[in-house]
């Protein structure tokens, strides 16, 4: 059992956001419009690299996650359906 799953079972839905913060997961932060380079290097904590999604959207990741050992962004991961790491951008509405 995962640490989360165990620390949900016993614990109040406060202490359970507290222990989701402290494990320091990657994030998936959605826009409405593209910010700019600046904005998307801080987010994604380095150099930026696209990835277009079937579905329109467009996600900015990490160029360099997979050589400086980002941990696996599973939400990220399943939304562009290959192995993203690292903390990503979605744009909405980037065209």
């Amino acid at each position: 059992m995962s640490r989360l799953e165990d620390a949900y079972r016993r614990a109040t839905e406060a202490e359970v956001d507290h222990a989701v913060r402290n494990l320091n997961l990657p994030k998936v932060i959605c826009v409405e419009h593209e910010p700019t380079l600046e904005e998307c290097q801080q987010a994604v904590g380095g150099l930026i690299e696209a990835v277009y999604l079937d579905d329109g959207r467009l996600m900015y990741v990490n160029e360099n996650g997979l050589i400086v050992g980002l941990p696996v962004n599973e939400m990220a991961s399943q939304i562009a359906g290959r192995h993203i790491v690292g903390d990503v951008v979605i744009i909405r509405d980037w065209k």
